[in-house]
């Protein structure tokens, strides 16, 4: 993931949280305060100022907080099984594939450290001998998940942390709060929906390809459709080879 997107996930986390806290019954009457008190006059300046530089505190660390929102959704994928859990869901399992091959080969314990390794580790060795196109299609699908998650758990983080302010700090609960959070639970909804559908899509796709490797009849069909396909030009964008046979863009 880009460092950028951790910034993007910090943003989401910080507004989040300043605009539930502002809309709080107490927020909302600072928020009046704040562009009357030139006029009125009936608070010190430095009545705002603690507030303001929390919220000023709270944007300059959006990156890190990013981050570490970005961990937590890492910890979440790896806790729950990570790729090789994703992978076992796949028509075919490489890592049982090669292990049965070889015991068939070789009765010996020669390969006994291998069956300690992940399927992530099994089908990576394999997949990225894929070709590229397909590698990196899946791989952008991976980061539009992982990036859903991580803005997914920064939403999630923003209103309870907001939460816990308003209640600590009594800064009332009420209707604004109310509202803001199931528009929140809404948008919420509809990220972890698409970041599961992407999910959803890259492992088909990686299923897909592990099913012309070992399906005969999945592998006709392919090469024949492969074989009437039309060759498409290679533009300016996609990936070319020079001369040596290195990739290059």
């Amino acid at each position: 993931m880009r460092p950028e997107r951790f910034k993007y996930v910090g943003y989401i986390f910080s507004i989040i949280t300043i605009v539930n806290l502002l809309l709080s019954q107490k927020g909302m009457e600072f928020s009046k305060n704040l562009f009357t008190i030139a006029s009125t006059q009936t608070s010190p300046v430095y009545d705002f100022l603690a507030p303001l530089v929390a919220v000023v505190s709270l944007l300059i660390t959006s990156e890190a907080m990013g981050y570490i929102l970005t961990s937590l959704a890492y910890i979440w994928w790896n806790k729950t099984g990570g790729y090789s859990s994703e992978w076992r869901k796949c028509s075919y399992n490489i890592k049982d594939i090669v292990l049965i091959k070889y015991s068939k080969i070789d009765s010996s314990n020669q390969i006994d450290k291998c069956s300690d390794f992940s399927e992530d580790v099994f089908l990576s060795y394999f997949w990225q001998r894929a070709d590229r196109s397909l590698v990196e299609w899946v791989s952008r699908r991976h980061t539009i998940f992982f990036t859903g998650i991580s803005a997914f758990v920064g939403f999630a983080c923003a209103l309870l942390v907001s939460w816990i302010v308003i209640l600590n700090k009594d800064l009332v609960w009420h209707t604004p709060n109310w509202i803001f959070l199931i528009i929140s639970g809404a948008l919420m909804a509809i990220i972890l929906y698409n970041a599961n559908f992407e999910r959803k899509t890259a492992r088909q796709m990686v299923d897909l390809w592990l099913s012309t490797l070992f399906n005969a009849h999945m592998q006709s069909i392919t090469k024949e459709i492969e074989a009437q396909a039309p060759k498409q030009p290679i533009s300016g964008g996609q990936l070319n080879k020079d001369e040596d046979g290195e990739i290059r863009q």
